[in-house]
């Protein structure tokens, strides 16, 4: 019996790192509001984001196989590079205007 994308280790992990990526975020965001952020804690949080993404990105890559299937995962990739890539491109742009 196979399992079901919404079973398994690899979306538990990719729930738990998105949640701490967020809640790193809400941190800074914290401490930025209320004017109390130095570098030393600049730092530190991207540090601490740096070993969640280290982690979330291979559980992702591993959950795209889970939801896809092997026999759709080039279309998957591609399309999930496509994304990537062109928010990568166009969210500059929409900043810059």
């Amino acid at each position: 019996m196979g399992s079901s994308p919404t079973s398994g280790p690899s979306r538990q992990t990719v729930i738990a790192t998105q949640t701490i990526a967020g809640l790193l975020a809400l941190t800074l965001g914290g401490l930025v509001y209320f004017q109390l952020i130095t570098v030393w804690q600049i730092f530190v949080l991207a540090f601490m984001l740096g070993l969640v993404n280290a982690v979330d990105m291979p559980a992702r890559q591993s959950f795209v196989v889970e939801m896809v299937g092997t026999e759709d995962i080039a279309n998957a990739v591609a399309l999930n590079s496509a994304v990537f890539n062109g928010a990568r491109v166009i969210g500059p742009a929409v900043a810059g205007l």
